[in-house]
């Protein structure tokens, strides 16, 4: 965990630094800034998709201390070129570099943590995320505006030197076995894997149509106050505390596992974007953004379906798939509101995202009671946690 934190506390500063300069390079423009994320996404997909087979054989210590070493030089990349396009390309590095840190991490997870067990480590897996996203995106932007860029770039690279120092000499379960008989893995083992599983095939859907709103407060943060850039830094932080904090709660319960809580947990996400397309002030929408991060955290749950229902053996594969999906819907979604916000302005952004995630909650719920699947997990779910209490 101490190697985990020092890596995403990494990855959020260069992504807080990374954010704020692109929108100073581009003019303050919101879609300057959402070219971070979407840059990420070509990388996100290559090492997601193409990447996922050999990520599940790899010898897992030496590959994430060679990733995190990587991520250090990457990060380096703006200070010694100038311009737009290198920013760009570093986040895009990065995103691959990411991809497959969290893959491994994944099959790790599977192979070496009981179901039981599961909630409360992905939980505390995700705080650690979030918090690590809270302190990168405020001291990332903040000493990137009150120092230099350097100062931030170089703080990330040696968060990510210390981080591969952490993992030299840990040991790891041994690999599971695949059993599956659905051919040799290949990069489309992922995709067969979700599609063959009605509860996966639904969530997939579920948590990609959220990743076009799901990076909407860090994307829109940096241009909400162009003339006074005090507030940003909270407004890039203020959603993952509202994550951090719900998913530190909702670890501790089991009705987070429950695929009907997820899809109203998904309901309340999508109110919080439309209260946000209501904040009078930018003060207001940092509460909002908050509120925002609160229902981002139902991909807990999720998060949980997926490592109940994919065999160990895939789950490399099946993760990178999903990131890479994630990142090109983010990365879309990102552009898309970054030019709603651009010529309609922020509150129109919110409000579109809103309106999205609340037809794709209600046609989520649909589906879902129309599916034997989703009830039978539901009832498995509810006798373990009634075996469990007595």
């Amino acid at each position: 965990m101490g190697a985990t934190s020092a890596s995403v506390i990494g990855d959020y500063l260069g992504v807080g630094a990374l954010l704020v300069m692109a929108a100073e390079r581009t003019g303050g423009s919101a879609v300057g800034a959402a070219g971070v994320f979407a840059a990420a996404v070509p990388m996100t997909v290559l090492v997601g998709t193409l990447g996922g087979p050999l990520l599940d054989r790899v010898r897992r210590v030496p590959s994430l201390v060679s990733l995190e070493l990587l991520g250090a030089l990457l990060i380096c990349l703006p200070l010694l070129i100038d311009g737009v396009p290198v920013v760009y390309v570093t986040a895009a590095l990065l995103a691959g570099q990411r991809t497959a840190t969290g893959a491994i991490r994944q099959g790790v997870i599977a192979e070496g943590v009981s179901t039981s067990h599961r909630p409360a480590l992905v939980a505390l897996s995700n705080t650690i995320d979030q918090g690590a996203q809270v302190l990168g995106y405020l001291t990332g932007a903040a000493i990137y505006l009150a120092v230099s860029a350097e100062a931030a770039l170089l703080l990330d690279a040696a968060s990510f030197v210390l981080a591969a120092l952490l993992l030299i000499g840990i040991r790891l379960p041994p690999r599971a076995e695949d059993t599956s008989d659905d051919g040799p893995p290949s990069f489309s083992t992922g995709l067969r894997t979700i599609v063959g599983q009605p509860v996966l095939r639904l969530f997939a859907l579920l948590t990609v149509l959220t990743a076009t709103a799901g990076a909407l407060p860090e994307t829109l943060a940096p241009t909400v106050v162009p003339d006074d850039d005090r507030l940003t830094p909270l407004l890039l932080a203020a959603a993952p505390l509202g994550q951090a904090v719900t998913i530190a709660i909702l670890g501790r319960t089991r009705v987070v596992t429950r695929p009907w809580f997820q899809l109203g947990h998904l309901g309340v996400l999508a109110t919080a974007l439309l209260l946000a397309a209501a904040a009078p002030n930018a003060t207001a929408l940092v509460a909002a953004n908050v509120a925002v991060g609160v229902g981002v955290a139902w991909i807990l749950g999720p998060q949980l379906t997926f490592l109940r229902l994919t065999p160990p053996a895939r789950m490399a594969q099946v993760t990178g798939l999903m990131w890479a999906s994630i990142a090109v819907a983010e990365g879309g979604g990102s552009l898309l509101y970054g030019t709603l916000a651009d010529h309609h302005g922020i509150s129109a952004a919110y409000g579109a995202a809103g309106v999205l995630l609340t037809a794709t909650a209600a046609v989520g719920a649909m589906i879902a009671r129309r599916s034997p699947p989703v009830a039978a997990l539901d009832r498995e779910l509810v006798a373990e946690a009634a075996g469990s209490s007595v």
